[in-house]
């Protein structure tokens, strides 16, 4: 696939193969699973073992910056562009770490991987999981750990910690209803993004409260329809391998709707840190969708074929099942960087607990 995109970036828009290379050179990273699926198991178990001592200390931090100092101790890209949380008060950071997910699962799947310090994990992971303010990810991550708690059969033992887990939930019941609800704000724009009148459609009517996940859905059908009205392609193999950067792409594209760009300061023509299948679609158009479709779901039968034969590999599943779920509110599945770490869970496949852990 990226092969025939980049064909059809150097043919039929005219791209140089240093643009292409520039624009496509972070996706050969998934060349990376040749090499990650054949690590010795002892380099694994080490491997998991720093990254979460790692995904833990930064969940502390990543919850000190948003209840106690109300200011980013993390990198954070846009400073000056901080978001409040007008129901709960607190400042919503994307800081959060990637693996906090998949260390919550093993907290509760598999709290022999942290011996007597397993609850304590519970408790930071969660923590920092209600903090990052995301209904639709904090939604998705507490039902895949029932489902987990299910299929591993520890859904009695966990059940008190359920419990806890419920009462913080119920508070976000309420707000996910007034988002879609209230005044028939949602209901309304819908109706205009699919009104097909693109015209005069800007930032500002898709910035106010509650029209986030219009703005998602705005942002990816705008460069559908330029696709659609496209006759030679483009709308199978998208708008080609550059980046958003070059002039050449700035006089190319005209999308009104994408945050600025620093450098340009016009909005990201290609690419959106807000939906996944947005930039799936700029890059490869309906032929990537459908690549990524068919890549995630054998990523997913993968480990649920091994899912009784580790833990890991079941926690795994779920992580990466909670990215697919939440793909109209991030990227993240977009990225061959995320791949990696999917791609270091299935070298676990066909081993046994005792030889990856050292467990007696």
């Amino acid at each position: 696939m990226l092969l025939c995109c980049s064909l059809f970036s150097y043919f039929h828009y005219g791209f140089s193969l240093y643009q292409i290379f520039q624009a496509s050179r972070e996706y050969y990273v998934i060349l990376c699973y040749y090499f990650l699926v054949r690590l010795p198991l002892r380099q694994v178990s080490s491997i998991l073992k720093i990254l979460s001592c790692l995904t833990l200390c930064v969940s502390i931090i990543y919850i000190a910056q948003v209840l106690v100092v109300h200011a980013p101790l993390l990198p954070y890209e846009n400073v000056d562009k901080i978001e409040v949380d007008e129901t709960t008060g607190l400042i919503r950071l994307y800081n959060y770490p990637i693996l906090l997910y998949f260390f919550l699962f093993v907290s509760f799947l598999y709290p022999s991987f942290y011996k007597q310090k397993a609850k304590y994990v519970r408790g930071v992971c969660l923590m920092a999981l209600f903090c990052t303010l995301g209904r639709s990810g904090i939604a998705s991550v507490v039902l895949l750990l029932i489902i987990g708690l299910l299929l591993s059969g520890r859904l009695t033992i966990n059940l008190k910690t359920l419990c806890v887990i419920c009462l913080f939930v119920l508070p976000f019941i309420g707000l996910v209803r007034d988002r879609f609800v209230s005044n028939g704000k949602t209901q309304s724009d819908f109706a205009f993004l699919f009104s097909g009148d693109l015209a005069d459609m800007n930032m500002g009517d898709f910035t106010k409260e509650g029209a986030t996940l219009t703005y998602r859905f705005a942002w990816v059908y705008e460069r559908y329809v330029y696709l659609r009205q496209q006759n030679n392609g483009e709308l199978l193999w998208g708008l080609g391998l550059i980046s958003g950067n070059q002039p050449k792409a700035l006089k190319m594209y005209d999308f009104k709707l994408g945050l600025t760009n620093k450098d340009t300061g016009y909005p990201h023509q290609l690419g959106t840190p807000d939906i996944a299948w947005g930039n799936i679609l700029s890059r490869f158009g309906m032929i990537g969708i459908v690549f990524y479709i068919i890549f995630w779901g054998i990523i997913i039968r993968k480990m649920w074929k091994s899912r009784k034969e580790d833990p890991i590999v079941l926690c795994g599943m779920l992580y990466v099942m909670a990215y697919v779920m939440t793909s109209v509110a991030g990227s993240s599945i977009s990225y061959t960087t995320f791949m990696a770490f999917p791609f270091l869970i299935l070298s676990l496949i066909g081993t046994t607990q005792k030889t990856k852990y050292g467990e007696s």
